[in-house]
Formats: structure tokens, C-alpha cells, sequence
């Protein structure tokens, strides 16, 4: 694995974790992270449950971006970069229209490809459709998206929630998530039973995965960014703050092939707000794939097992390989 940061416009470096095959023709791909996670998130220190190692043994060169304020991102100067970080005022359009067309110019200039391969897991996967909305459809081989929504309809009863806690964000710059998941990870064993198949099912994830992510994929979030989803989720329309720009609406110029994935049983971006992106994307070629026992699967898939599940591996990881295999010519 090499480690490449890349310069924003605005002075952020970004870490992207290369797994460069020794020989390969095929179009690179791009892992993006959700929200409040990081690189950790779609290359897992469990090599089993890493989707960029397995990719990368089918011979693609993967590329793990991590944005700003994620992992090892940071600001030249410590100074500057504590305060950075601290303050965290960025918001969703500052990784659309800043950190990954600064990301996707340096992986085009390194690999010689114009066009990608993009993957995006939560709110990685609502980039990936807003990043081919402002990039252009001439920058995606192929796409999936993995538990993203691009409507808000459902509203879970958590969402409707926080929803209500928003005069405490606007008073804290960042939620602690980071020091909070890695206070939680030793008494996990004993909290993981009252999850309700809302972020993962119960019985398709290991207790020690669920430690190690606490431990290593948590970040903290941004105010700025979380009050953004919340006008989001408030109005039903998933747009850009400045510039004005609707990710809503601009999904029917989206023509490239996707792929879009779901869990039967998730509870944060449940299936119908799942599918409106899909039902929306002018692609003529397209595929909605629901994981879940009624759908073939050895278990119930719902939000961060459909990467990290036990059955991942063998029933998510190999879908997502044949479709970029399937779009992969060169």
C-alpha cells in the first residue's frame, strides 16, 4: 500500500491509500467513506473485511480517499491544523466541489485513466452521486452505491430526533463521536445486544469487528456538515449550500452504469429513500440489489454489515466485483 496526499484549493491535504496492481488495464477505483468515519470504513484492519484489498486481488488499482477532517487529513502547521480541525467548518460541498475533483485529478494523472470506477458506502455513496452530477458522466466507468440516500421521506424515528437537537449543534463545533466510539469499544460486548437492526443486524456481525471499528474507523462530525443533512432531511431535498445546487434534481443527468445496493433491514437509510436514487438516475443501465434473506442471502443485511457483515465477503463483495468487471473496458 502507498500513501499519496493531495493538495486542495484551499489548503487541505488529503490521504489516498494506493493498492497499485503490478500489471493492470482496468480503470481505477475509488473508495469514499461515510459520514463520521474514515479510510478504515471500506479497507477494514481485518484484511477479510476490507473491500479494497479484495478488489485489488482481482487486479483493480484501488484508491482509499479519506476527506477532510477524516484520518490523516490535515492542514500544513500544526497550529493551522488543530484550529482546522477544531473549528470544523466545512460542509458537504466542500468535499463535492473541493476535495474530490482535487482527489479524482491526481488519481487521472497517476494512472493515465480518465474514467473511474466509484464506490461510496452511507454518505460516501450520496457523493458519489453528486460528484458524477458536477464532474460529468465522462469521469465514471461504473458506480455503486452502497446504503445512500438520496431523499428523505422515510425520516426514521432517530432522524426525527436529532432533528430536534439542532439548537445544541449550532453550539459545538464538531460532534466527539472519535473519543466517544473508542470509550465504548471494551463494554461493546454488553451494549451490541440493544442495537435493533438499525445500523447492523445483529447476527452478521463479529463482536470483534465491532470493537476494532469502534476503536479505528470513528470520526468526529462536522456541525456544519450534520446541520446541512438536517435542512436535507427537514425540506426532502439534498441540495448545495453555496453554490446553489440541487443534488436532488440534477440525478436524471446521471447516465453512467450504477449499481445500487440496500440492506432489508436498515434503519438509516431505509430502502424506500434507498431507492428514489435510484429510480431517478437516467442510467439505462442499472441494477437496485436488495440484500436479505427473501433476496437469496444467507442472512439480513442492514446498514454497516452490508460491508463489515460475516457474509459480506461472500455474497456483497463478489456482486460488487462482477459489475466492475463487467464495466471495465479498456
Amino acid at each position: 500500500m502507498i500513501l499519496e496526499y493531495v493538495a486542495t484549493s484551499d489548503g487541505w491535504k488529503l490521504p489516498a491509500y494506493r493498492y497499485p496492481p503490478p500489471i493492470s488495464k482496468r480503470h481505477p477505483v475509488i473508495l469514499i467513506h461515510g459520514l463520521g468515519t474514515n479510510r478504515f470504513n471500506l479497507d477494514f484492519p481485518i484484511p477479510r473485511f476490507s473491500l479494497a484489498k479484495y478488489l485489488h486481488r482481482q487486479g483493480y488499482d484501488v484508491w482509499v480517499v479519506e476527506l477532510r477532517g477524516a484520518g490523516q487529513s490535515h492542514r500544513n502547521g500544526w497550529i493551522k491544523n488543530v484550529i482546522a480541525k477544531s473549528k470544523s467548518e466545512w460542509t458537504f460541498d466542500d468535499h463535492i466541489f473541493k476535495d474530490l475533483p482535487a482527489l479524482v485529478r491526481h488519481i487521472q494523472k497517476k494512472t493515465n485513466k480518465k474514467k473511474l470506477h466509484w464506490i461510496g458506502h452511507s454518505l460516501g455513496g450520496t457523493m458519489v452521486y453528486a460528484a458524477i452530477e458536477t464532474m460529468g458522466n465522462e469521469v465514471c466507468a461504473s458506480a455503486v452505491i452502497l446504503g445512500a440516500s438520496m431523499n428523505s421521506q422515510a425520516k426514521p424515528g432517530i432522524i426525527r430526533t436529532l432533528l430536534k437537537l439542532d439548537p445544541l449543534y449550532k453550539k459545538i463545533p464538531f460532534l466527539p463521536l472519535k473519543p466517544l466510539a473508542q470509550l465504548l469499544a471494551p463494554v461493546s460486548r454488553w451494549l451490541a445486544p440493544l442495537e435493533d437492526n438499525f445500523i447492523f443486524a445483529r447476527d452478521n456481525l463479529d463482536q470483534k469487528t465491532i470493537e476494532l471499528g469502534l476503536e479505528k474507523a470513528i470520526e468526529n462530525i462536522s456541525t456544519t456538515v450534520f446541520l446541512q443533512m438536517h435542512d436535507w432531511y427537514r425540506k426532502n431535498h439534498f441540495r448545495a449550500i453555496h453554490p446553489r445546487f440541487s443534488y436532488r434534481d440534477h440525478l436524471k443527468k446521471i447516465r453512467a452504469p450504477v449499481l445500487v445496493c440496500a440492506g432489508v433491514l436498515d434503519g438509516l437509510t431505509p430502502l424506500p429513500d434507498v431507492y428514489f436514487g435510484y429510480r431517478q438516475i437516467a442510467s439505462k443501465d442499472k441494477k437496485f440489489r436488495v440484500f436479505g434473506r427473501e433476496h437469496g442471502c444467507r442472512t439480513d443485511y442492514a446498514h454497516v454489515d452490508l460491508i463489515l457483515g460475516k457474509n459480506a465477503p461472500k455474497e456483497v463483495f463478489p456482486e460488487i466485483a462482477a459489475w466492475l468487471n463487467r464495466h471495465d473496458k479498456h
